[in-house]
């Protein structure tokens, strides 16, 4: 999703996140943006063309860039997780190479990082022999992206997003995989010359398109490791035209009055945001079961779930919004139908829905995307774990990256329900978390004495903050690679702070004293290092002991505590010392007692 507001050069500094994290400028403290950050503009390569006449180079998409981070966060997953893994400097090495990608990105480098993702991606996988490069990235686009009969003719164009390094000829062919079946659409001999963008366009050809489905198309040069993928969607008629129809077909519902506010009901924005810790002589979950609206039951929310969800449906999928470029159109036009047909007959089709959907928040329509395990689909409560992307990602990080999307893997396994809205939205918001998880908790069965944080970067500074405001809601909450400051008149939630050996950005020099500071002041912290990792890797390694670690508590089990002052009417939130070590001592020591490594590595899905 883009942003108009600009962004500051220490918030850049602060906290990478997922798709895009990191820099090698010394970090600040955590602070909170006004509003969303808007991402660095992409620019092309600053090579100059042989002559005035002679084709652009491609301008990098947000799309292009997520393909390939998520290419290459599975592939990194899959070879330290599998039975030969990588020795620890080789890990060292990848998570280095990573975290310098990270910087070319926040430097506006765009060309560059995806050259070197791709370069990443090369190292990556399995290849015998190492084809060779031309060294630049290529882009493949089709327009229009969505296509039914009689509508624009679609187009292929084949570029690079920088004059190729090299001169060599082969054959460029554009192959289709559908159902499991590979088609050439295109193939000839082609010849790339050195100093000069790679550039091809044609129409695609013609041949007997699956209707409702979405192919891939893959452009690749024989003898030469680049290559680009991009994907082309068959349906029967204008997206666009049955957007307006399904939101007609949703004015048209007639709602039953809804369910009346309990006077037990979780608390609203306006109360304090450090409400009581819920009485632990109720059974946990209690909540969850009186939260839910009757099983089924169309409730305006539903309606409005549904209204923002069809934003996503058009013919022209953005580049820039993951919740349009990460979906297929086809899948997504028939979800929306039966969910609207749903509505229409009386039925909410987001009560226990399983898998993974987009669930947009508020009137604003704040990006959430939800994952739901099988398990969610029965009456017992689950866990809730609100998972907080870092800068320059988004709602769909924990849920396709981190790792391979493990923290969905995880849900399955450990029957917890994962929703991750967009980051900046909570930025000293706390009040958007009571919203949040209401909202949750009216379509599937909450323990609310089990709802956990955790966040990435950026995410982390606002998990430590969510700690502290919402310590009375959130059971525990671990803070990756990034955390924000703690109050001296505040207590928050046990909260485990996990740093990266290598991190650049966020790492041990800049998390340790402060942490060890607060628990010197016995606040219930946690501190513990990942050996060989950087910034933005160390997610997928460290989310199976921070999910041990967080489900250790909950509410009830929590010893009182003394009360706490509201910090949002009453900030004590201070700006720390970034200087490595303990500014007394004047050393880098970790403390033996708090820090500590992790253990194996969690294997991907799919070996």
């Amino acid at each position: 999703m883009a942003h108009a507001a600009p962004i500051s050069n220490f918030l850049r500094r602060l906290s990478l996140a997922a798709l895009l994290a990191g820099s090698s400028a010394p970090a600040q403290p955590v602070q909170f943006p006004p509003n969303p950050p808007a991402q660095p503009q992409a620019q092309p390569a600053t090579t100059t063309q042989p002559d005035a006449n002679a084709p652009a180079p491609a301008i990098v998409l947000r799309a292009e860039l997520a393909s390939r981070y998520l290419a290459v966060d599975a592939l990194f997953a899959k070879v330290v997780s599998g039975a030969n893994p990588p020795p620890p400097e080789r890990i060292a090495a990848l998570n280095r190479e990573f975290d310098d990608i990270t910087a070319l990105f926040f430097a506006g480098r765009m060309a560059e990082a995806v050259r070197a993702l791709h370069d990443l991606e090369r190292e990556l996988s399995p290849r015998d022999p190492m084809p060779r490069t031309i060294g630049t990235g290529l882009s493949l686009r089709v327009e229009p992206r969505v296509w039914w009969a009689g509508a624009k003719e679609p187009r292929l164009t084949l570029r690079s997003f920088a004059p190729a390094q090299v001169s060599t000829t082969g054959t460029l062919a554009i192959k289709a995989h559908s159902r499991g079946k590979e088609i050439t659409l295109f193939a000839q001999d082609f010849a790339v010359e050195a100093g000069k963008v790679v550039v091809v366009e044609t129409p695609l050809p013609e041949t007997n398109w699956p209707l409702g489905e979405s192919v891939s198309l893959i452009a690749s040069l024989d003898g030469v490791s680049e290559s680009a993928e991009t994907s082309f969607s068959i349906v029967d008629g204008s997206l666009d035209t049955l957007r307006e129809s399904l939101l007609k077909r949703l004015d048209a519902v007639t709602l039953p009055p809804e369910k009346p506010a309990e006077a037990n009901s979780p608390a609203s924005a306006d109360q304090p945001p450090d409400k009581p810790i819920p009485d632990a002589t109720k059974s946990p979950g209690a909540a969850a079961r009186s939260d839910m609206n009757p099983p089924g039951a169309v409730t305006p929310r539903a309606v409005q779930i549904a209204r923002a969800r069809l934003a996503a449906l058009t013919d022209t999928p953005s580049d820039t919004d993951s919740a349009q470029f990460l979906a297929d159109p086809p899948t997504l036009a028939r979800d929306l139908t039966r969910e609207v047909e749903a509505i229409e007959g009386g039925t909410n089709p987001y009560a226990r829905r399983i898998g993974e959907y987009q669930r947009p928040q508020g009137k604003d329509r704040t990006p959430c995307t939800l994952y739901a395990p099988r398990a969610a689909a029965d009456s017992a409560p689950l866990p809730l774990v609100i998972a907080l992307h870092g800068m320059g990602g988004d709602d769909s990080m924990f849920i396709r990256g981190y790792g391979g999307g493990l923290l969905c893997r995880l849900a399955d396994e450990r029957k917890f329900i994962v929703v991750s809205p967009l980051t900046y939205k909570l930025a000293g918001n706390a009040a958007f978390i009571d919203s949040l998880i209401d909202d949750i908790a009216g379509d599937y069965a909450i323990d609310r004495d089990r709802v956990y944080v955790i966040g990435h970067s950026l995410g982390g500074g606002v998990a430590m903050y969510l700690a502290q405001a919402r310590a009375s809601t959130i059971a525990a909450a671990t803070c990756i690679a990034g955390a924000g400051p703690v109050g001296k008149k505040v207590v928050p939630c046990p909260t485990l702070v996990v740093g990266a050996e290598l991190d650049r950005i966020g790492g041990p020099t800049r998390l340790r004293p402060f942490i060890q500071a607060a628990i010197a002041d016995g606040k219930p912290l946690e501190y513990r290092e990942v050996r060989n990792y950087g910034h933005t890797f160390v997610v997928g390694r460290a989310l199976p002991e921070a999910l041990d670690w967080m489900f250790q508590h909950t509410l009830s089990n929590r010893p009182p505590r003394e009360p706490r002052e509201d910090i949002q009417r009453k900030p004590d939130l201070k700006p720390v010392d970034t200087k490595a070590g303990d500014p007394k001592k004047g050393d880098n020591t970790p403390n033996r007692t708090m820090s500590s490594s992790f253990g194996p590595p969690h294997p991907p899905a799919h070996s």
